[in-house]
């Protein structure tokens, strides 16, 4: 019998959609061994997962291939004993791009009997970044190192502001074929300090910007934005025909109030100078005896119902001229991203056959606000603290929010790669 060892097959330094082809060869097949996952973020938080599996007639384990009997993930999952790490406080890994030093180690009765270190990436190694911090624009651009251009996407953060979990989507997309600016549109240098009153015209010309690079194909580019970027993103397909495909992960088709600290609403968009129509969710009181986080949507939902409020403050998809691809979790408890998505969908079939537009939706039925991402990191919590004490639930399960992303990521690359007209390198297909 050969000395028991961990073996990385394949790519030596994954990128994170992608799951390191681990093999654990040299132990008498039958035997139950426990793979335990650990990795440090770059606050120095540590996250580990473990799985129990039982060596195959080959006497080998491949857990991208096969379902453990233990462990903190259940089912076949390729992507299980990465999603699944946790830290001893449940806090969300760090927004980055540094790579991820993970360990993986080999465990009979107890006894350490193999162990491999590697690296995870969150940014390919030959993709070339450029801060754009001129022309009122605050922006982060990555770009293939390549000889001939590439389609190009704006990726749009949501209501936590600044640029960091746009650029960490951004990155993964440049990786992936793609020329990706990362626009921050409040909460940062120059920008307002909060979601108030944001001119469309800034994202026109982020737009400009882009198109212009010699890095660039085509004459039209996407827009991807996550919840309030999600939007966004519709609301700038629908002003503008530069934009060829939108996505939106946990999207509104409805245009909702900015951030205020008193108690007035205010706009959240303008165009030309002037407040676009809002709508205002209705805070529903709580039933007696209550507790626990803050679930918002229902104030969305008895907002959705009036339907001259909907009319007035709904985005008007129909006039995108571009492919929509719409992705949500049933069990969203910041908004109703599934009905909001149906809406958009529902005016879009309205418009009738001559519409060019494609449109599609993948909803998740145990995913959340979180729907759709964080491929091949630890799962982020599902209730999280607001800048006002208050815990907010963002619903879903992290199984559930996981494995959306999962399934949802390739879509969303052959979907940009189709309507863009960009070939791209898809990530490692599980057999």
């Amino acid at each position: 019998m050969t000395t028991p060892n961990i073996i990385l097959e394949g790519n030596h330094t994954p990128l994170v959609d992608e799951p390191p082809q681990l093999r654990l060869s040299g132990v008498k097949p039958g035997i139950r061994v426990i793979l335990r996952a650990s990795c440090v973020d770059s606050s120095g938080i540590t996250y580990s997962s473990w799985a129990e599996y039982k060596t195959r007639a080959d006497d080998a384990i491949n857990p991208a291939r096969q379902s453990p009997l233990d462990g903190t993930y259940h089912g076949k999952d390729p992507f299980g004993l990465w999603w699944s790490m946790t830290s001893a406080v449940d806090r969300a890994f760090s927004r980055d791009l540094r790579p991820i030093a993970t360990t993986v180690s080999a465990e009979i009765g107890g006894e350490r009997i193999a162990e491999i270190a590697f690296s995870r990436l969150r940014i390919a190694p030959d993709i070339r970044t450029v801060d754009v911090r001129s022309g009122g624009l605050f922006a982060t651009f990555f770009v293939p190192n390549a000889p001939i251009p590439a389609a190009a996407v704006i990726v749009l953060g949501g209501s936590e502001g600044g640029i960091v979990v746009a650029e960490e989507f951004a990155a993964l997309l440049a990786s992936r074929g793609f020329a990706a600016l990362a626009v921050a549109y409040f909460g940062s240098s120059g920008l307002p300090e909060r979601l108030v009153q944001i001119p469309l015209e800034y994202l026109q010309n982020a737009a400009h910007w882009l198109l212009r690079r010699p890095e660039v194909s085509g004459s039209g580019i996407g827009v991807v934005g996550t919840s309030r970027g999600g939007e966004l993103a519709l609301l700038l397909a629908s002003f503008f025909p530069w934009a060829h495909a939108v996505v939106g992960f946990a999207a509104s088709s409805l245009v909702w109030p900015g951030f205020t600290t008193g108690l007035d609403a205010c706009a959240a968009w303008t165009w030309e100078g002037r407040d676009l129509p809002f709508a205002i969710p209705r805070p529903q009181p709580l039933p007696t005896g209550a507790s626990g986080p803050l679930i918002s949507s229902p104030w969305f939902l008895s907002t959705l119902r009036d339907r001259s409020v909907r009319e007035r403050s709904t985005i008007c998809v129909e006039r995108i001229r571009g492919a929509v691809l719409l992705i949500s979790g049933s069990d969203d408890q910041v908004w109703p991203s599934r009905q909001l998505a149906e809406l958009a969908l529902r005016r879009l079939a309205r418009a009738g056959s001559g519409q060019p537009t494609r449109s599609l939706h993948l909803n998740y039925p145990h995913a959340g606000h979180g729907v759709g991402r964080g491929l091949g990191l630890p799962a982020a919590p599902t209730i999280i603290p607001g800048p006002n004490g208050i815990l907010y639930a963002l619903g879903g399960s992290k199984a559930g929010n996981a494995r959306s992303a999962q399934h949802a990521w390739p879509q969303v690359l052959s979907f940009l790669s189709e309507h863009l007209s960009v070939h791209t390198t898809a990530p490692h297909r599980i057999r």
